[in-house]
């Protein structure tokens, strides 16, 4: 049965407040990834969520624990999210978002498995030019989320980057390798893949 506190009063009586019900179901999202969050804590959002809500709950969900740096989480929230989405724009979102984790948890084989299952996606799927949205997704001034997403792989490559700064690795040459395949028009991206190489063939 429907809670009552779930009940607006109409002309023929109580029915259900489907607004209400949306609100108080992404209040329980913003709740549950300030603490412990496991598959548990995302059932239950799930199970309480009104069906339209959903998807864009799980989102609000991953992005809420992503952002208080509750990234396993963050990481167990995703892997939900892309069982049931299906538009591929925001799937390639959540790909690109857990390399991105995978990267600040120090899995840098993992970080770089992830960029290329974004990438090769992204090639065979593409990546529709919507605006980024208000669901905790990306925002810059009206640039696409698209270029975003670009941008968040292009940081995560400069970062690793910074982070081997002394002494690349193999692997941080194959992380350039796997941007480029997609995105060969970065110029500035290609010249430090070739300074990378140099220095890794050199040692």
């Amino acid at each position: 049965e429907t809670p009552e506190f779930l009940t607006r009063e109409s002309t023929t009586g109580p029915v259900h407040d489907d607004s209400f019900h949306e609100d108080i179901s992404r209040d329980l999202a913003t709740f549950l990834a300030r603490g412990t969050l496991g598959a548990s804590e995302i059932r239950l959002l799930d199970s309480l969520s009104p069906e339209r809500a959903k998807r864009d709950n799980l989102h609000h969900l991953a992005s809420e624990a992503e952002r208080l740096g509750n990234r396993d989480g963050a990481l167990e929230a995703w892997a939900v999210f892309l069982e049931h989405e299906t538009k591929p724009t925001d799937r390639l979102e959540a790909m690109v978002r857990v390399a991105q984790i995978r990267f600040d948890l120090g899995q840098k084989d993992r970080a770089l498995e992830g960029m290329g299952r974004a990438v090769e996606t992204w090639k065979k799927q593409g990546c529709k030019e919507d605006r980024s949205d208000d669901k905790g997704g990306d925002k810059n001034d009206g640039e696409s989320k698209c270029l975003s997403l670009r941008m968040r792989l292009r940081k995560l490559v400069i970062d690793w980057n910074r982070m081997e700064k002394k002494k690349p690795s193999p692997m941080l040459l194959e992380a350039y390798q796997v941007y480029l395949s997609k995105f060969d028009d970065d110029v500035e991206m290609s010249a430090w893949a070739a300074l990378v190489a140099r220095e890794t063939k050199a040692t």
